[in-house]
């Protein structure tokens, strides 16, 4: 019998986990009651009680199949942080690996991730990776942003922006690289419903998400200044926004050639950018064999005392022209930009065969999706 004051959201998920014999339902009772005594008078913006938020984390964990320790660890994720109780009670009532776990996340919940100009996404998710050997730390953390993102509708609409842009550009990448498909997707889902509206409503309509996921990067101010200075320019706003296109860069990474062409027009549609020009390296490819559709925009920026219309520059591909682009940069900085001749002859050879690997690829998709109609207008026949 649990005796804390918030039972029944932790009665179904209890029950589920006292029927698999893998975990260790007394600790994570322990745990649980713990849990709902620290953050007893605390509550979420919701208006529901705190203890809500690690229930739906350990029910995440627990539906990955993560173990014992990983359960309880979420379960009490936020009592070091946000109550009165220290790391070594942890340890003393939990045992040595379910305290790393919760220090673990703990630490991970204080890097700055907002602060583009010092630290590039990039970094961060190495920093992520490298601050733990434990990889239960960062899956605990993927699943308690993915719960935040969930009820993300009762933050403000600053912080949905900014927490949206957070997950696309590290939660999501890092899930991605760990192979966790299920949260990789739906924490892109739920950062693009924030971040452009228009486009979830075209997903929400045809069920399907033309994005396999995202890369992003922001030029450091040391960065605009030397490519300032190597074109002769002094360092001001004005001449940061007339001579520099790729002070920040988008790469859309999507399944098939004709998603593309989709994601181009949904985004020239948007009225909160402007269109500059468009580069077709797909249907013209690079003398390499480079292959891309690349976009210059314009967007926005609110400074203190006026607006900048400031240039991004997008690239979208397939992942196979992704992987390609990838390897050739590689190669050509190894080298210098200077690769021998038969290693670009070789480069070209392989371009021909990610266009010929991506064209069967959307051959299949559309066979599935005809394959799928049919079978569709049997059933309701039937």
């Amino acid at each position: 019998m649990l005796t804390t004051e918030f039972d029944d959201g932790f009665k179904a998920f209890f029950e589920e986990v006292s029927q698999n014999g893998h975990y260790d339902s007394d600790i994570i009772k322990k745990a649980y009651e713990l849990a709902a005594k620290a953050h007893k008078n605390q509550k979420r913006r919701s208006g529901e009680p705190y203890i809500m938020h690690p229930v739906a984390v350990a029910e995440i964990l627990f539906k990955l199949g993560m173990d014992n320790e990983c359960i309880v660890a979420a379960l009490l994720h936020d009592v070091v942080e946000d109550t009165d109780y220290n790391l070594d009670y942890i340890k003393e009532h939990f045992g040595d690996d379910v305290a790393l776990l919760v220090d673990g996340v703990t630490k991970l919940g204080k890097i700055p991730l907002s602060t583009r100009e010092e630290v590039q996404a990039e970094n961060i998710r190495k920093m992520f990776i490298a601050m733990n050997k434990d990889v239960r730390v960062i899956i605990i953390k993927l699943a308690d942003r993915l719960h935040n993102m969930r009820t993300l509708q009762f933050m403000p609409d600053y912080k949905q922006r900014e927490k949206s842009l957070e997950t696309l550009e590290i939660y999501a990448p890092i899930a991605h690289r760990l192979g966790i498909r299920a949260i990789k997707d739906e924490l892109e889902d739920l950062a693009v419903r924030y971040l452009d509206p228009i486009a979830y409503k075209e997903i929400e309509k045809h069920q399907y998400n033309p994005i396999e996921y995202i890369k992003s990067r922001i030029k450091s101010p040391e960065s605009i200044v030397k490519k300032l200075k190597r074109y002769g320019y002094e360092s001001s706003i004005d001449n940061m926004v007339d001579y520099i296109n790729d002070i920040a860069g988008i790469r859309i990474v999507c399944s098939f050639t004709s998603d593309i062409y989709k994601l181009a027009e949904m985004i020239g549609k948007q009225n909160d950018l402007t269109v500059v020009s468009v580069k077709d390296y797909i249907k013209h490819p690079k003398e390499s064999g480079y292959k891309s559709y690349h976009m210059l925009v314009t967007v926005p920026i609110f400074l203190s005392d006026r607006v900048v219309d400031t240039k991004v520059e997008i690239q979208i591909r397939t992942m196979a022209m992704d992987f390609w682009a990838s390897l050739e940069h590689k190669i050509y900085y190894k080298f210098e930009g200077n690769a021998p001749q038969y290693i670009s002859r070789d480069l070209r050879e392989c371009s021909e065969i990610v266009s010929m690997l991506d064209a069967k690829m959307l051959q299949l998709n559309e066979a599935i999706i005809e394959a799928r109609a049919a079978q569709e207008e049997d059933t309701d026949a039937v």
